[in-house]
């Protein structure tokens, strides 16, 4: 893999799409601290607490376990080591560390300003102690899956570009069902963490693609 120029028109795609979600998650959190969505959580919840199967449960524990601390950070680890072996250059792998570390931060401050309570405890099949709103799980996971997307760009065409995506997304869903099937979040718990992680994933790709088009050709770190 070696590193691709951006067009230089990624810088604004990437920020107005970051800013859009940005702003959805403003919207949400706001709309949360305030119990408006507090019908649709409840549906959602006692949906999924209807349809629990031991098999089900078991495969959701180990989706959910590997968002836990311990393994997101080895898995982080990896995926940074990945790309700055992949391309050889600093830039990517300093971004994608960058705005996993960014997004963490940042759902871990919104947990304390929104102070969400979680589902009630009879729910839970996982025990947990810390507030609600966002789902830190869902945040690293889509921070993590579309910063790879961002700093591979131009590594990955066609088909396999596709299949990216789609495997991606897939994580994404896997581990906000995961977290509502469990009944640790709400609904609008992992919506929020997809759309924080996403905006802080694009974020990072209108930094590298500024240090792209400024550095000279052949001279990206």
């Amino acid at each position: 893999m070696t590193s691709s120029t951006l067009p230089r028109d990624t810088i604004r795609r990437s920020a107005i799409a970051a800013a859009v979600l940005g702003l959805a998650f403003v919207v949400l959190a706001v709309t949360v601290a305030l119990d408006r969505w507090t019908g649709v959580d409840t549906a959602v919840a006692d949906w999924f607490v209807d349809h629990r199967t031991p098999a089900l449960t078991a495969f959701l524990r180990a989706v959910s376990f590997l968002g836990n601390s311990p393994q997101a950070t080895l898995i982080t680890v990896l995926a940074v080591a990945a790309v700055w072996w992949r391309t050889r250059a600093l830039a990517p792998a300093a971004v994608l560390a960058g705005v996993v570390c960014l997004a963490s931060f940042l759902s871990s401050a919104t947990k304390v300003l929104v102070a969400r309570e979680r589902p009630p405890a009879d729910l839970r099949l996982v025990y947990i102690r810390t507030h609600s709103f966002p789902s830190g799980h869902v945040t690293s996971t889509t921070v993590l899956v579309v910063g790879l997307l961002v700093v591979t760009a131009g590594a990955l065409t066609g088909a396999a570009l596709w299949l990216a995506r789609i495997a991606a997304a897939a994580a994404v869903v896997l581990m906000a069902v995961s977290r509502v099937y469990l009944g640790v979040h709400w609904f609008t718990d992992v919506v929020g963490g997809a759309l924080l992680g996403a905006a802080v994933a694009l974020l990072g790709a209108v930094v590298l693609a500024r240090m792209r088009t400024a550095a000279p050709a052949g001279q990206l770190p």
